[in-house]
């Protein structure tokens, strides 16, 4: 159910720092810090959809593009957001991850989230 999916990134996906962390300008430059785990608010980086057993995948695909076209990030948050889409067609449910390149590449942005399983 969603609740365990949101207590389990908050369990996982938080033991890693560059999901804390935030940006900090100083004059001309930019900084990253890490904030305490209990300072992240899953309301902002975790998101329930019901497919309301009608979703299938071009559903999905519009929804992935208005996520990706969204304004930019929130610099005083952690630059990552989770959607849960739940009661698909299907049956299934689809979990969306959209993550800023700033906080890793590739490769070990792929390492984390295999993790997680």
């Amino acid at each position: 159910d969603s609740d365990r999916i949101r207590d389990a990134l908050k369990d996982r996906i938080l033991k890693h720092p560059r999901f804390r962390a935030v940006f900090r300008k100083e004059g001309n430059c930019v900084f990253w810090d890490s904030i305490p785990k209990d300072m992240v608010d899953m309301s902002y980086h975790f998101e329930v959809m019901d497919g309301k057993g009608t979703f299938d995948e071009e559903h999905v695909k519009s929804i992935t593009s208005t996520l990706n076209s969204e304004e930019e990030w929130d610099a005083t948050k952690p630059l990552w957001k989770v959607t849960l889409i739940n009661n698909m067609k299907n049956g299934r449910s689809v979990l969306l991850c959209k993550l800023d390149h700033a906080i890793g590449d590739g490769v070990t942005m792929t390492s984390v989230l295999l993790s997680l399983a």
